[in-house]
């Protein structure tokens, strides 16, 4: 009784002391399993640790967690909740709640998660993993628990925490309650996973986890907040939370607050997410290298250009004694293609260009460069040969305007298409070309022309069932990408677009027999106008006299 007392104590005085301190913009939050078994841990009181929400398990199954824990203030049912919100509240520490779904008995679970939710927590976390003790063999059964929270708690913030390890994901059901949540909490335990790449590198695990999330929920951004291994090193600490920051996670959590030894307590928290290694921000000029391997790159614009020639290092102004050692994941993940806007040139080559929509755009000379509005300051360098990597062709339904022109253009399918007026409409209307670039003059001359075929709705270089399908959106007034279909969706010349050229198009791809009117031009076969050239570039040529834009 005396040992229960005493931690009751300890408990109470950790959360009645001052407010938390701050650890920046990467927030920590604490995991908490049993009271009676983290508490006091390395250090008694939460206000001396550098934690801005602490998980607290509520439920496990079927069952409240006073079940398995001791402790006067474990879980019971809401009521118990709503008291340790009130204790931590009054401290400034939020509370987020977490179970482990398991068994069969999915209206008992969705109740209690029901009940938890309206108590008022921040978060309500399902611990997924495919062992005995856990969801075992029903995790995918039980998706279908996650599946009725969402619906009946729509606006509730719902997150999964799973284990990384792809081999894991199909026994675990990972992808589908991943569909029902709003935050990803991977569980980077690299101290448990020794032996197992990526997954026994602090950075690799967090890194790859983020990596898979495209993988496991394409198309959806879900926030992405790791939970570490607390029972670790400062420095694999200090390296995992690295890697979260370097690809935007705004909050990470530790397993768990009774494990976690004083010194990496420390090492949280003295991190200054302002001052951390280059390859963090991705800064440019950072130079980097993967720990297997003695390639070195160097990030300009957010991408890394390797750097081939290791004599380049000096030549460019870098220093050896720079280079960072950093996971083979992070330069995996680097893309090749620089951000937007960015201005290169290779080595003390004269000439600049700049990247726009995943294309580079030579600038021919200073006064073209003055007149895009360019900083000179902002040029960077890069290897020579390096600029090859990017490629000329931009990204499909980017639209550009060059210098002293008044025609715009889009790219589709690796060919610029000439815009007027109805075309323009149309790929704003379907949520694309909303910006526009200002490149120099003859920059286009870069990508081929569309050659424009009668039936090629969406100017896509070909006529088929698509063409047909955007023709039909287009008639019935929903958005499309019959970019053409004015111009050349009419394919029975009868002066206007409707279901019949649809249907006539659809008979050209049948191979059956379709045609308009006599003089009417064969479906696929070159339109009589076109407004591809309506104003064809130029071919771009360069000056050397872009030497004198930088220093």
């Amino acid at each position: 009784m005396r040992v229960r007392a005493l931690l009751l104590a300890l408990f109470v005085v950790s959360l009645l002391a001052a407010t938390p301190s701050a650890i920046g913009a990467l927030d920590l939050d604490m995991v908490v399993w049993q009271l009676s078994r983290d508490y006091p841990g390395a250090e008694e009181n939460d206000s001396a640790l550098p934690a801005r929400t602490v998980y607290i398990k509520t439920h496990d199954g079927t069952s409240w967690m006073s079940v398995y824990d001791d402790h006067p203030y474990a879980v019971s049912g809401p009521e118990s909740i709503r008291r340790l919100i009130d204790i931590y509240g009054s401290q400034g520490i939020g509370v987020a709640a977490w179970f482990v779904p398991k068994g069969q008995d999915i209206e008992t679970q969705l109740r209690m998660a029901k009940q938890v939710i309206d108590t008022g927590v921040t978060a309500l976390y399902a611990d997924l993993e495919p062992f005995a003790g856990f969801c075992n063999q029903d995790c995918d059964f039980l998706s279908n628990l996650w599946a009725r929270v969402r619906q009946e708690r729509p606006t509730a913030r719902l997150g999964v925490i799973y284990d990384p390890r792809t081999q894991l994901w199909a026994p675990s059901a990972t992808a589908k309650w991943l569909r029902h949540a709003d935050e990803a909490l991977p569980m980077c335990y690299w101290e448990t996973f020794a032996g197992q790449p990526p997954w026994d590198d602090p950075a690799g695990c967090v890194l790859q986890s983020f990596n898979d999330l495209r993988t496991l929920v394409p198309g959806r951004n879900l926030a992405f907040a790791p939970m570490l291994q607390g029972d670790s090193s400062p420095v694999a600490f200090t390296a995992a939370m690295d890697a979260a920051l370097a690809v935007g996670a705004t909050n990470v959590s530790v397993w768990r607050r009774g494990v976690v030894p004083m010194e990496v307590w420390d090492a949280i928290g003295s991190y200054d997410d302002g001052k951390r290694p280059c390859w963090v921000y991705r800064t440019d000029g950072c130079l980097v290298k993967g720990s297997s391997s003695n390639a070195v790159y160097l990030l300009q614009g957010g991408a890394r250009f390797q750097i081939a020639d290791p004599a380049a290092i000096t030549r460019m102004g870098f220093s050896w004694s720079s280079v960072q050692a950093v996971s083979d994941v992070f330069i995996s993940m680097l893309p090749t293609i620089p951000q937007d806007g960015t201005l290169l040139k290779e080595e003390d080559s004269p000439l600049i260009s700049v990247v726009y929509s995943g294309a580079r755009f030579a600038i021919p000379s200073p006064d073209e460069f003055q007149a895009l509005g360019l900083d000179p300051l902002k040029v960077r360098k890069i290897p020579l040969g390096a600029l090859a990597q990017v490629p000329v062709i931009p990204n499909d339904y980017s639209r550009f305007r060059e210098l002293q022109s008044v025609v715009d253009y889009t790219v589709i399918e690796a060919q610029r298409v000439g815009l007027d007026e109805d075309r323009l409409a149309v790929l704003l209307n379907s949520g694309r070309s909303s910006k526009s670039y200002s490149i120099p003059a003859g920059a286009l001359a870069q990508v081929p022309p569309l050659a424009e075929a009668l039936g090629d709705a969406t100017c896509d270089g070909a006529v088929d069932a698509v063409d047909s399908l955007q023709l039909l959106r287009r008639i019935a007034g929903l958005s499309n990408l019959g970019v053409c279909a004015k111009a050349l969706g009419d394919v029975d010349c009868s002066a206007g677009v409707d279901a019949r050229d649809a249907l006539m198009i659809l008979r050209y791809v049948a191979g059956l027999a379709a045609s308009g009117t006599d003089g009417c031009p064969a479906i696929g076969g070159l339109a009589l106008t076109s407004t591809t050239a309506l104003a064809e570039p130029p071919p771009v040529t360069p000056s050397t006299s872009s030497q004198t834009l930088t220093r």
